[in-house]
């Protein structure tokens, strides 16, 4: 009798391994390739874009003692200029597509290059003069991504500075569109603690990131932060939610910014790839000071689709102009 209740439960104990085993393979690994599936499909929607700047400065000597007033008088032709060309690289998420044009969703900071900068003459106790020491003008800003091996401009139709949003288009290189399946997720069904993904060209690398969702103001449900590693690059990166049921990626939003800090620091006279500088030799020539921005790694913020939304409704006036229809993506 004893032999006969030990050999049951044996029997009972094997039978619930092999089952365990069965049912862990049958929810694990179907998941995995779906995810994937998913995955690889709303990759190539993440697109690189660039934003290039050229800019004529003009210096002024301290004794001239030139002021915004006198801006108006100054004969710029008499004076010796530089040209010089900053630029800047993000990540847009094509949202629409069809014969003759894309339709691109990212950040606007990556575009907002200032018509004008001035530099001021600051005195020993480290305060600001009214006097100028130089101005700068922008002469021409470009704005274009490369596809099929060729550049293609960018045109801005509409941007909100504040949200740091901006909505751009590009001619179909390959007059062909592309069939979306793209939709969007609200931030409150989005938990805190759930992962999410993040597909976009951080330093210039088409790489995807996994990152955990955090809601720090309980009484805001629609702001949502990460801890994406954020680089250089992923300004403007969609963040998505995957959907089992749906067995697809749900736009969350875009990453907008890292946090970061800034500090004033001591560089040489010419940059490292300019002159490669002795360790063992005292350096003897000119410093000058430059602002060393430091990103705070795993502290990401987002926009989510509940202000892009808000964001198109404003401006849909200003798609219609254009023919541009987009309430299939933002509801």
């Amino acid at each position: 009798m004893k032999k006969t209740i030990l050999y049951i439960i044996l029997i009972s104990v094997l039978h619930g391994c092999i089952s365990n085993k069965s049912t862990s393979r049958y929810d694990e690994a179907p998941g995995k390739n779906e995810l994937l599936e998913a995955l690889n499909r709303v990759m190539p929607y993440s697109i690189k874009v660039y934003a290039a700047a050229t800019y004529k400065t003009i210096n002024f000597d301290a004794d001239m003692q030139y002021t915004n007033a006198d801006l108006s008088t100054i004969q710029f032709q008499d004076f010796e200029s530089e040209s010089s060309t900053e630029s800047s690289m993000a990540t847009a998420t094509m949202i629409k597509s069809n014969q003759n044009q894309n339709i691109l969703l990212t950040c606007y900071h990556i575009f907002n290059y200032p018509d004008t900068v001035r530099q001021y003459y600051y005195r020993s106790d480290g305060t600001r003069t009214a006097f100028l020491r130089s101005i700068s003008v922008k002469t021409s800003q470009k704005n274009f991504t490369k596809q099929s091996g060729k550049n293609h401009d960018l045109n801005l139709i509409a941007s909100d500075e504040n949200l740091d949003v901006a909505i751009l288009t590009f001619e179909n290189p390959d007059q062909n569109s592309i069939p979306f399946s793209i939709e969007t997720i609200e931030a409150e069904s989005v938990k805190t603690g759930e992962t999410v993904f993040v597909p976009g060209f951080p330093s210039g690398y088409k790489m995807v990131t996994k990152a955990t969702v955090s809601k720090p103001n309980r009484h805001k449900p629609e702001t949502i932060m990460l801890d994406a590693n954020f680089n250089r690059g992923f300004s403007g990166a969609p963040f998505y939610v995957y959907s089992a049921r749906m067995e697809k990626m749900l736009l969350g939003g875009i990453v907008t910014t890292a946090a970061s800090e800034t500090k004033n620091v001591l560089t040489p006279k010419y940059q490292s790839h300019q002159k490669i500088y002795d360790p063992a030799e005292p350096y003897k020539d000119a410093m000058y000071v430059e602002r060393d921005e430091r990103v705070k790694y795993g502290i990401t913020f987002t926009l989510t689709t509940e202000k892009l939304n808000d964001f198109y409704i404003q401006e849909k006036a200003r798609f219609e102009e254009k023919s541009i229809n987009l309430d299939p993506v933002f509801n």
